[in-house]
């Protein structure tokens, strides 16, 4: 090997100056950024509410409480009234409804579906 390819090796190669590749502008345009505002509600809030409803001697009663706390104030309201027993009776039977869907349901997941569909 000669001298001149030896330098020729260690030199550098020159690298051709890449083209400024021209930016066009963002379409569609973008919209402006709103400044960040605090929120109009606290950051912190929670509601909490209890239905009772019961069956006495003069027919089934409801009582209702709930407690709200929001824009640092805490709000509690309660109230109790009587219930047509045609609305006591629809409420029980689609309660009861709602429980057995809710079993039929995780005994098809624990069974795995191997029972055939009995309705």
């Amino acid at each position: 090997m000669s001298s001149e390819q030896d330098d020729a090796r260690r030199e550098p190669a020159l690298v051709p100056q890449a083209q400024a590749i021209p930016v066009l502008p963002a379409w569609p345009p973008l919209l402006p950024l709103l400044p960040l505002q605090p929120p109009e509600q606290g950051l912190f809030s929670f509601r909490y509410a209890c239905t009772e409803i019961t069956i006495g001697e003069d027919g089934p009663a409801i009582r209702r409480r709930e407690a709200r706390y929001a824009d640092g104030r805490l709000v509690t309201e309660e109230w109790e009234g009587m219930l047509a027993m045609q609305a006591y009776q629809r409420m029980l039977a689609e309660a009861q409804g709602l429980y057995l869907r809710q079993l039929e349901t995780m005994f098809r997941l624990l069974t795995g579906g191997f029972f055939p569909d009995g309705r």
